[in-house]
């Protein structure tokens, strides 16, 4: 198995991040103790929101293809490992909540043995993506079955909540982008980025490994579905 998820846009978007820090780096000033202008900490301000724009795009990007390949496969229900059953089985699980309740179990139940080939919904983690905090990373690893091998760094899951709050608090009104980029300069700024990049590489080669290893698919069954 050979998939990989595709990087470009990713780096661009992140690019376009680092292009907005260099220059709040110029626009920052050099006195001592610095006097920045309210313009410069509005700038650092909104920082925040372009960083998480562009990481929570890139994540969804990338989840998006991971699904979508594995649909690709061609996967038959009975096929399928126990821990990647709440993603697989997505649709079912919403259909047991309306319908004839015990009709609707009894179908439930065969499908684990079924023979037919699993759709998987490529935008199933799309609402619950908006709002990309790294517990809810952990929670993705745990919903297709490879939280034992996904533990984010500490310090970086630190950064990345903070950028996350940060930006709810600008887009939602709570607090303005002039208080938030207050304190913390640009050199802060790059280390939250750094971070940031660092949480989303990571989370890519787990997902780019857990493909390539078929680790969705029952060790008995995985040389059907190796292409």
């Amino acid at each position: 198995m050979d998939f990989s998820i595709e990087r470009s846009n990713v780096n661009e978007r992140m690019q376009q991040v680092r292009d907005f820090l260099t220059f709040i780096k110029t626009q920052e000033s050099e006195d001592t103790p610095p006097l920045d202008t309210n313009i410069v900490k509005t700038l650092r301000g909104l920082f925040f929101v372009h960083l998480y724009a562009a990481f929570e795009k890139s994540v969804n990007e990338g989840v998006e293809q991971y699904l979508q390949s594995v649909g690709s496969l061609n996967i038959k229900y009975s096929d399928i490992v126990n821990v990647f059953l709440p993603t697989a089985l997505d649709a079912k699980f919403t259909s047991l909540q309306s319908g004839e309740r015990w009709q609707s179990r009894v179908d439930f139940s065969k499908m684990l043995e079924s023979e037919e080939i699993c759709l998987i919904n490529n935008s199933v983690f799309s609402m619950y993506l908006q709002n990309t905090k790294s517990k809810v990373l952990e929670n993705i690893a745990l919903y297709i079955g490879i939280s034992n091998k996904y533990f984010p760094n500490e310090r970086d899951s630190h950064y990345l909540d903070e950028v996350v709050e940060k930006r709810n608090q600008v887009a939602h009104g709570r607090n303005t982008p002039i208080t938030i980029g207050a304190s913390g300069r640009a050199v802060d700024l790059e280390i939250r980025i750094d971070a940031v990049n660092r949480i989303l590489e990571n989370f890519f080669e787990i997902l780019e490994d857990n493909f390539n290893s078929l680790n969705f698919v029952k060790i008995e069954n995985k040389a059907t579905y190796k292409k």
